[in-house]
């Protein structure tokens, strides 16, 4: 209804050539990464942080549109501790590019376990399920002391282990040669 009434409005002859005008504009959108400022933002943030405070770079979706790798090259000369991807599959990219410093997977789930331990990429464990299964892989590859991260919910009632379950992870990792804990977070 609303195309007969701007057509009627316009007219057919006119309406046909602003048709052609619309289909002959082009939108080109560029976007322009300054590694250099990059670096300069990641300095302006070590300044506020105690030395050798360890930092982890989110470089997940190809850093968010701006280039995985160029970005983790840099962050990786910068001296960043971590990097975080958001599934293995990101880090398994990085890995095949060069990337050799530790990549955390922030989406970690069982079917990407085995792919994980082959490419040295830790995960994000949030359940008991979660530590399980990883522990499985680790075992099927012969691995020990593969480092792991542990999330806890502090609020958000998404994933990570509740207060309520801490003493009993605390147990269940003690005295694993498997695993050991690299970092907690929330």
């Amino acid at each position: 209804r609303q195309f007969q009434t701007l057509l009627d409005f316009v007219g057919e002859a006119r309406f046909e050539r602003l048709s052609r005008l619309l289909e002959r504009r082009t939108h080109t959108t560029t976007l322009e990464v300054d590694l250099a400022a990059m670096k300069k933002n990641l300095n302006y943030f070590r300044r506020h942080l105690p030395q050798h405070h360890p930092m982890v770079a989110m470089v997940k979706a190809s850093s968010y549109g701006t280039g995985d790798v160029e970005v983790a090259r840099m962050l990786q000369h910068e001296g960043v501790r971590y990097l975080a991807v958001a599934f293995a599959d990101e880090g398994v990219t990085l890995r095949s590019k060069g990337i050799t410093m530790p990549i955390v997977v922030l989406n970690a789930d069982e079917e990407s376990f085995d792919v994980m331990v082959a490419h040295d990429l830790e995960p994000e464990i949030y359940s008991f399920h979660s530590l399980d299964a990883f522990r499985r892989a680790v075992h099927r590859a012969h691995r020990e002391a593969y480092p792991i991260h542990v999330k806890l919910d502090t609020g958000m009632h998404r994933l990570g282990f509740i207060d309520d379950e801490v003493d009993l992870l605390g147990r269940a990792i003690h005295h694993d040669t498997a695993l050991y804990v690299a970092s907690i977070f929330s």
